[in-house]
């Protein structure tokens, strides 16, 4: 249509050009390499997310999602579904043990663990 640029014209303005023919492709080419370079340890990541004594409470209300924990047992070459056993146990009993012992200070306990 008249008007409309082609696809594989190049933008008439300097400004333009730049974003669409460097900026873009850099962040492409920087995107694709952190992808390459985790995706080999996604497993791990996803498991040690569910270590995160942030996600504690998520964990107590919603449960341990079946499949976590399982690179992070065979690591360290134990059976995953005793170590979600043994992080339900703790979420279910440890956090209000620490709770009631260490009471304000909480956060600062986790933060010096």
């Amino acid at each position: 249509m008249p008007g409309d640029q082609a696809k594989d014209s190049r933008p008439p303005d300097s400004i333009t050009r730049f974003r669409v023919e460097v900026y873009r492709s850099v962040i492409d080419q920087i995107t694709s390499s952190l992808e390459e370079r985790f995706i080999v340890n996604r497993a791990i990541i996803l498991d040690t997310s569910c270590l995160d004594p942030r996600r504690f409470k998520e964990l107590s209300d919603c449960g341990i999602p079946l499949g976590s924990l399982d690179k992070v047992a065979e690591l360290a070459g134990l059976d995953a579904t005793s170590l979600r056993s043994e992080l339900s146990v703790y979420l279910l009993e440890g956090t209000s043990h620490c709770a009631a012992h260490y009471g304000k200070n909480l956060t600062l306990f986790r933060v010096r663990i």
